[in-house]
């Protein structure tokens, strides 16, 4: 199974996913990286704050860039 390192980006810092996940493929990284969004916003939320500047970027095991995943992606899927 590939693996996939989901990079958070926020604020203008790298949060880099050092050990990765294994995931089906690019589409079910995809899905992971919109909950994990989805998670830090609420968390940010309930905590009194919300971060609009936040992505998370979608890198293969040869850390290759994939895909971009923006707050709107987690707001429309």
């Amino acid at each position: 199974m590939p693996r996939y390192h989901l990079h958070i980006h926020c604020d203008g810092e790298v949060i880099e996913d050092d050990e990765g996940g294994e995931f089906l493929d690019q589409d079910a990284a995809f899905k992971e990286a919109v909950r994990s969004i989805r998670s830090v916003v609420w968390g940010d939320v309930v905590g009194g704050v919300l971060n609009l500047d936040l992505s998370i970027e979608i890198r293969n095991d040869r850390d290759a860039r994939l895909q971009e995943v923006v707050l709107e992606d987690a707001i429309a899927f």
